[in-house]
């Protein structure tokens, strides 16, 4: 299902072009009253107040665009709330203001003198400096993690991620990545190789004979 994380993904490669960002926004708005409707949950549907479509059409400023499988992403304003409220029209001294009115959502970097969004909006300190990739949402391509139904997997299926804009990012299964219970676990070319025939020695029990005939007396 299509879902806030979703559209901070697809709002993250545009995040140094404010006009892109709106013409994502609008994008995902079209492609999910479209194809991408079947994405959505019934509560997130249009129509659905306080649904995600919802959120998208009707923007206001807040801390929720964040991935929510991630420990407070949703609770702190981040980056990917400040891409969604560019997306939505709002100038940077609007969300400025409301960042001064709401001090206690953000954290760590983010907040007054940190370096990070208070200062980028303030004029303190270069935006230029923002990570190429966001933390605050979780890519497509990030690294496989065994057990977590959310990673992409290279072992057992196709996976398959359809973006808001029809493209798809295929990672084919690989057979040689699978580990098979009990099988050899050899390379193949190695498994091929014949070992060497090592070479017999007749032992004999006559050690005073064996040393005689080593002295060649005659």
């Amino acid at each position: 299902m299509f879902g806030g994380a979703d559209y901070a993904a697809a709002l993250d490669p545009h995040k140094s072009d404010t006009e892109k960002l709106k013409q994502t926004r609008q994008s995902v708005l079209a492609w999910l009253t479209g194809e991408g409707s079947s994405k959505l949950a019934s509560n997130n549907q249009p129509g659905q107040p306080g649904g995600l479509y919802d959120w998208i059409q009707n923007p206001t400023i807040h801390e929720r665009w964040g991935d929510a499988t991630l420990e407070g992403r949703t609770e702190f304003f981040g980056a990917a709330d400040l891409d969604a409220s560019r997306a939505g029209g709002f100038t940077d001294p609007q969300i400025l203001e409301w960042l001064q009115s709401n001090l206690t959502k953000v954290r760590g970097p983010n907040i007054p003198g940190g370096g990070g969004i208070y200062d980028w909006l303030s004029g303190t300190a270069s935006e230029d400096d923002r990570p190429d990739r966001n933390p605050n949402i979780t890519q497509p391509e990030d690294p496989y993690v065994p057990g977590d139904s959310r990673s992409p997997s290279v072992t057992r299926r196709d996976s398959n991620y359809v973006g808001f804009d029809g493209l798809t990012i295929n990672r084919p299964s690989r057979d040689s990545l699978k580990i098979k219970p009990g099988g050899n676990m050899l390379p193949k070319n190695a498994r091929s190789l014949s070992s060497p025939k090592r070479k017999k020695y007749e032992q004999t029990t006559d050690l005073a004979r064996q040393a005689r005939n080593s002295l060649n007396i005659s």
